[in-house]
């Protein structure tokens, strides 16, 4: 990528392109509040993100929002913190610099809990560049953000949770961040050094939330400790990596890792910190033992599954079977599935079915998916997945058991 912009820029050109993106990253940095009388807005927190504020009168702000630096991908993220001296009515306008607005605005009074807006509080304009927010504030503090916010250390909360889960599981720190943030897996299931591996991994762009939640629900029920659980990590080994861009989620980032690159086009040059230190962890934790499997959680415009076409992995009707049966299930979401999906991009998909050939998934939720759905959702689609893998496993035993019986009879005949 250096020699290729050194031909095409030069020296001069390289320059005034550093310069542009270090002014586009501390147009991102610069402002932290804005207030108004008694009404205040500020982004000093974790995945906080706004640039520029213009307040006007009557408690109405104007928010400029700029992604973290270009070409990009828009998904425009926004968050900020409201605090009133007293109970009154506020309005927002957001403006898109990059995209349009994409994601329905979520309210919460404790950063916890959070609800969608109603539509007659919020008006898109006929471009979709723009968008006012009409908010009725209490006296105190509340948040607004493009989706609810899941932070570092919300995750730092969720994987303790399942450290002291019904399953035996280790803690392990898998790389770090380009700004020192710990990238962090977790680890279970069978002990064999040959036991089949499978990767789950999440949170690669940061504003991909209902994938996130979808991700959760689905390592839970894998970590249940019921028969299917134990039966499944008796067999396998599980390698978590929920959130691979810490420092995009702490920056509140459109979908880049602070070096500006988005990850899940990084799986093969590995030229990011993260990707890199990743990769060679998942080596040294696979070793020698087959890999089985990779899904990789996302969020877009609907609900697909990104998958190689029947007979391209070992597993030749895999994914075929998997979505067949979870749409066949009681699960409130059901899924398209697409197989020929950018097959020639560097991300985790492409990259774990060319070195495994085995089944790689882009799981990928609808921006729009509400957390009751995703939930059941996900825990039907980890009990497919886990029965098939069983099932699978299960078939191979059988013919090696087949073959070698074959084998015995033909030296005694």
């Amino acid at each position: 990528m250096i020699n290729f912009q050194n031909r095409i820029f030069g020296r001069a050109g390289l320059i005034l392109l550093a310069i542009a993106q270090v002014l586009l990253l501390a147009s991102c940095s610069k402002v932290s509040d804005c207030a108004s009388g008694a009404v205040k807005l500020s982004r000093d927190f974790e995945a906080g993100r706004f640039n520029q504020c213009k307040v006007q009168p009557g408690f109405q702000f104007e928010l400029k929002l700029v992604p973290e630096n270009r070409p990009i991908n828009p998904s425009p993220w926004y968050a900020f913190r409201v605090d009133s001296e007293l109970d009154t009515a506020i309005r927002v306008n957001l403006n898109y610099t990059d995209g349009f607005h994409r994601y329905l605005p979520k309210f919460s009074s404790d950063k916890i809990n959070w609800q969608p807006l109603s539509d007659s509080q919020i008006e898109v304009a006929e471009d979709g560049r723009s968008a006012t927010l009409r908010l009725d504030v209490r006296k105190g503090s509340q948040w607004v953000a493009a989706q609810p916010i899941l932070d570092n250390a919300n995750y730092d909360r969720w994987m303790s949770g399942l450290l002291q889960g019904a399953i035996a599981a280790q803690s392990e720190q898998a790389g770090e961040s380009l700004e020192g943030r710990a990238i962090n897996a977790i680890t279970a299931g069978s002990a064999e050094a040959y036991a089949p591996r499978i990767l789950l991994l999440g949170r690669q762009h940061p504003p991909e939330i209902t994938g996130a939640l979808a991700m959760r629900a689905f390592v839970e029920r894998v970590f249940e400790g019921d028969a299917l659980s134990r039966s499944f990590l008796e067999q396998f080994r599980v390698v978590v990596i929920p959130n691979m861009n810490p420092d995009g989620v702490a920056n509140g980032n459109w979908r880049h890792n602070s070096g500006g690159t988005d990850l899940n086009r990084d799986w093969g040059p590995f030229e990011q910190q993260e990707t890199r230190q990743v990769i060679r962890y998942l080596e040294s934790r696979f070793g020698d033992a087959p890999v089985w499997g990779m899904l990789d959680f996302h969020s877009t415009k609907k609900n697909v599954l990104y998958t190689q076409a029947d007979g391209q992995t070992i597993f030749s009707d895999f994914t075929r079977l998997w979505a067949e049966r979870m749409n066949a299930s009681p699960a409130p979401i059901k899924f398209e599935r697409e197989a020929t999906h950018k097959n020639n991009l560097a991300t985790t998909k492409t990259y774990f079915f060319k070195r495994y050939q085995v089944p790689s998934i882009t799981f990928e939720l609808d921006d729009v998916a509400p957390p009751a759905d995703i939930v059941p959702t996900a825990r039907i689609a980890a009990e497919t997945y886990m029965s098939l893998l069983l099932e699978h496993r299960g078939s191979l035993a059988a013919a090696g058991e087949q073959a070698e019986t074959e084998a015995v009879s033909a030296q005694t005949e």
